[in-house]
């Protein structure tokens, strides 16, 4: 997407993984053509504890892209799980 031509139209699937849009960018078949995309989304999971090892409900975990500066944050569920979705992995560094 985003090519010099005119891309509109974006459908997205329904898990928000990719989808489908119109555009006339050069290499088509003439006019408006249907293209389909996906975007490659990485995970990335953990459980929280303590020290003692006890499950930290709650919590909130802090997620650093370094390159940009950008924190994203997620909070634990009541087993002390998390999850980041992250369409793309660059340097990233997971915070106490």
């Amino acid at each position: 997407m985003n090519s010099a031509g005119d891309d509109i139209y974006i459908t997205w699937y329904e898990d928000g993984r990719g989808g489908f849009f119109s555009s006339n960018r050069a290499g088509g078949f003439g006019g408006m053509d249907i293209y389909s995309f996906g975007m490659v989304k990485k995970t990335i999971t953990g459980t929280a504890i303590d020290k003692n090892g006890n499950l930290l409900s709650a919590a909130t975990i802090e997620l650093k892209d370094i390159a940009t500066n950008v924190d994203r944050y997620v909070t634990t569920d009541e087993m002390g799980k998390f999850t980041f979705w992250l369409i793309l992995i660059k340097n990233l560094q997971l915070l106490e």
